[in-house]
């Protein structure tokens, strides 16, 4: 830790290349409240870098893949019929399965 980033905090140059604009565009950002956490230090603006992935993350438009379907472990032949049977359940109420 440096006396010119403490805190592991990174600054405003430095968070704009981690963001991937400018630093005009991140300075704005911040003044509008849009942007990400940001410390004033010694008339400085830092940023915390897992504050910047945290704002990334929630700014992130469309919806995330979903998770790969896991296998029931030791449902062997009652994992089977339970889903064969709900799958009967379903069609038989009308509706269709893949």
């Amino acid at each position: 830790m440096s006396k010119h980033q403490p805190y592991g905090l990174i600054s405003k140059s430095a968070a704009a290349r981690r963001i991937g604009c400018s630093v005009r565009l991140l300075d704005a950002l911040v003044c509008e409240g849009r942007g990400p956490l940001a410390y004033e230090m010694w008339g400085r603006l830092r940023f915390d870098p897992a504050d910047i992935d945290e704002w990334l993350a929630s700014i992130r438009v469309g919806t995330p893949p979903a998770p790969a379907p896991q296998p029931i472990e030791g449902a062997g032949t009652a994992g089977f019929l339970l889903a064969h049977g709900l799958a009967c359940a379903l069609k038989g109420m009308g509706w269709t399965t893949l």
